[in-house]
């Protein structure tokens, strides 16, 4: 098969609760959680400068958030988590292959996952 990217970022998001799963939400954690194990065993095959990121935004008042939370208009602006999502796309971006990186309260941190 012919290799199509030769490098780049493949960023999946996921969620904070695939770290700290939600009793109410126990399909959703699981699922945000398999985002985070299928990331990193792709980040330990990497080839060819192709780095795997996971980023992983805490409560973000989206369309979904305001389903299921009242003070759903508290949470992070979804417009915060896409930027933060820019900035490690950057030339010079401090992200690694294999890193999760964690959105929460509009801050941002990494974990190194290799």
């Amino acid at each position: 098969m012919k290799k199509l990217m030769l490098n780049g970022y493949i960023i999946n998001i996921s969620s904070t609760a695939s770290l700290s799963p939600n009793q109410h939400y126990p399909v959703y954690s699981a699922s945000k959680a398999g985002v985070n194990a299928y990331t990193l065993a792709e980040s330990k095959q990497q080839e060819n400068g192709i780095s795997f990121l996971v980023v992983c935004p805490g409560p973000t008042n989206t369309p979904m958030r305001k389903k299921i939370d009242k003070q759903a208009h508290l949470k992070q602006s979804p417009l915060v988590v896409a930027q933060i999502v820019q900035k490690i796309l950057k030339p010079n971006s401090k992200y690694k292959n294999g890193d999760l990186i964690v959105i929460a309260n509009e801050i941002e941190s990494v974990l190194r996952m290799k």
